[in-house]
């Protein structure tokens, strides 16, 4: 594979543009696998609240735990890169702050191109 790193990178060394298809990129969080059970889990757990079965201290001393650990993974999630035509992650770079979340309208664009 041939990674093309002509006007890849700008002044400050943050990247422009996909090494392998010259695409956009934009930033995305990436969210650790247990955070699908963390979130069926809060919403278990507010669900039994909204019943009313929630007067047990052992249930709130439970949910507050759960409430926690939900907002320590989404403070501490990390970001990376990802380019609109070829789908390639780029984790461990710098991110400058010009780089934009997804866009639809950005992907739809390049999903015509292909």
């Amino acid at each position: 594979m041939f990674l093309d790193w002509d006007q890849a990178l700008d002044d400050q060394g943050h990247l422009r543009r996909c090494l392998l298809c010259r695409s956009d990129i934009y930033r995305r969080k990436a969210f650790p696998q247990i955070t699908g059970f963390v979130v069926l889990l809060a919403f278990a757990l507010a669900l039994v609240a909204l019943l009313g079965f929630a007067d047990n201290i052992l249930l709130l001393i439970g949910m507050s735990i759960v409430l926690f650990v939900d907002v320590c993974i989404l403070l501490f999630a990390s970001t990376h890169l990802v380019c609109y035509g070829c789908r390639a992650s780029f984790r461990s770079t710098d991110i400058a702050s010009w780089h934009k979340p997804w866009d639809r309208d950005e992907a739809s664009r390049h999903a015509d191109q292909k």
